[in-house]
């Protein structure tokens, strides 16, 4: 299934070559991972003014566990994903020397390219995904239709900072300097996309499907690693991971936490265990053939 290093894959490393220590790789994580929590800080500073200047509840400030259930608090939790983005592009400047570009790929244009070739295929596939949960679990409404529609224009562009934030990191800086100093696909495409899925990690919410969920996350981030290793730029992941998250998050999200922007929501809850953990499983293989199809278009159409 997996491509072997072609040109393309050794055209998008190349910028990663120049500077591959480990040492340094080990100091960019340190970097990035500040720099996101003091971006996440800083949003709730402005969270907090705002509530005050305004009166809005944004339903995050002295929570134990925000649920990200209001259209704020959504808004909020994708605006912090910025602080990803900065720190890799600081981490990059200062340790390797070279630029936040080069972390999507050697050629924008081929990008921009592919995000509209991955997008005519992933929409319609999704989409069919979609109309086959709806079929055997009737969703329930959650936001007004209009109300969630006047929350898109702002929505989305900060939906695609937070999959393009993940994406950067992932599959763009992580993948390239793991590639620059290993050639096993164990360590550069496999061992991000378990970190991926690690990060997914929330057992108060998920309880004994955790391991599940790390699983199927896991599963998307190979994917999406697989899409960048074969078509040498970011372009395919981050189209692929925008409408997996515009999908799960904003269409038909599971009832708990983080349905703040959905449209609807599942009629179960992470909390029904048993109906849960045999959706995820049925995603996992959704996940896989829907994936495998994908390939075999794009193998014939060049990509």
């Amino acid at each position: 299934m997996f491509p072997q290093r072609t040109p393309r894959f050794e055209a998008f490393i190349e910028p990663a070559r120049a500077y591959p220590q480990i040492w340094r790789l080990c100091a960019a994580i340190a970097i990035i991972a500040v720099s996101y929590f003091s971006f996440t800080l800083l949003v709730f500073f402005f969270v907090g003014v705002i509530q005050v200047a305004t009166g809005i509840d944004f339903q995050l400030l002295g929570a134990a566990a925000p649920k990200f259930d209001s259209p704020y608090a959504m808004l909020a939790l994708l605006v912090t994903f910025a602080g990803v983005t900065l720190g890799v592009w600081l981490a990059v400047r200062l340790l390797h020397k070279r630029g936040l570009l080069t972390v999507f790929g050697p050629n924008l244009k081929v990008l921009w390219r592919q995000v509209s070739k991955t997008a005519h295929i992933i929409v319609p596939l999704f989409t069919f995904f979609l109309v086959l949960n709806v079929m055997f679990n009737p969703p329930v409404s959650y936001v007004e239709f209009f109300r969630w529609a006047l929350w898109l224009p702002l929505a989305l562009p900060l939906l695609l900072i937070q999959t393009s934030a993940e994406e950067i990191l992932f599959r763009g800086y992580l993948m390239q300097q793991l590639a620059a100093r290993f050639s096993s696909r164990w360590v550069w495409m496999v061992l991000p996309s378990v970190a991926f899925g690690l990060m997914h990690y929330n057992p108060a919410e998920l309880g004994s499907n955790v391991w599940l969920v790390v699983i199927d996350t896991a599963i998307v981030g190979i994917i999406a690693a697989d899409l960048t290793a074969r078509s040498g730029t970011l372009g395919p992941a981050i189209t692929f991971h925008f409408f997996n998250n515009l999908f799960a998050m904003f269409l038909m999200s599971v009832d708990g936490s983080m349905i703040g922007l959905a449209l609807y929501v599942t009629p179960y809850t992470a909390a029904d265990t048993e109906t849960l953990r045999s959706l995820l499983l049925v995603d996992i293989v959704f996940n896989l053939v829907g994936y495998l199809i994908y390939a075999r278009i794009m193998t014939r159409r060049g990509l």
